[in-house]
């Protein structure tokens, strides 16, 4: 009992010490079909190489508010252990309607994913965990808005919200587990 105590009293302070993050992630209707945007332990589960292209085009009859994201990944079974792998993506929301692969708000991330499998017992039964490094770009193009005062950044003059200014490509960084 004290074992198991002292086991689970550590996990419990560390899930405490977790920052409430928001953040709105592109849903795929087949997720299954990209296994490492989902989860960086099925880096290697296959114990091949591996290659996937995912696209997601949503919304492309309206004229505003399209919404586009493109996943390119790759992953590789390494030594007895270890899995690696790279996922890239781009997601893209167009407000206007005409920007297919651009948009006015983009996203794009690129991560490095390790897998890790241990072999528990004699039956084959295993455990994996994975870990995602990565960074990421968050950018608006200012061109096809227009300002609640009617100015738009083609034209200039004053009044541009200060929060525009500050997604011009601004960076971050990403951990998972």
């Amino acid at each position: 009992m004290m074992k198991k105590l002292k086991l689970i009293l550590p996990l419990l302070l560390l899930s405490g010490m977790v920052e409430l993050l928001q953040a709105q992630t592109p849903q795929l209707s087949q997720f299954m079909n990209q296994p490492l945007y989902l989860n960086p332990a099925y880096a290697g589960a296959t114990r091949a190489h591996r290659f996937m292209v995912h696209h997601r085009a949503q919304y492309l009859g309206q004229t505003a508010g399209n919404f586009n994201t493109s996943i390119f990944s790759y992953d590789a079974f390494f030594t007895k252990s270890f899995g690696v792998g790279a996922l890239i993506t781009q997601d893209a929301q167009s407000l206007s309607g005409d920007q297919i692969w651009g948009g006015e708000l983009t996203t794009r991330t690129a991560s490095l994913l390790i897998a890790y499998e241990q072999v528990l017992n004699r039956n084959n039964v295993r455990l994996r965990g994975g870990i995602q490094l990565g960074a990421g770009q968050r950018g608006l193009n200012e061109d096809g808005l227009i300002f609640g005062n009617g100015l738009t950044p083609t034209t200039g003059g004053q009044g541009f919200d200060p929060l525009t200014n500050s997604l011009q490509g601004s960076l971050y960084s990403d951990v998972s587990v």
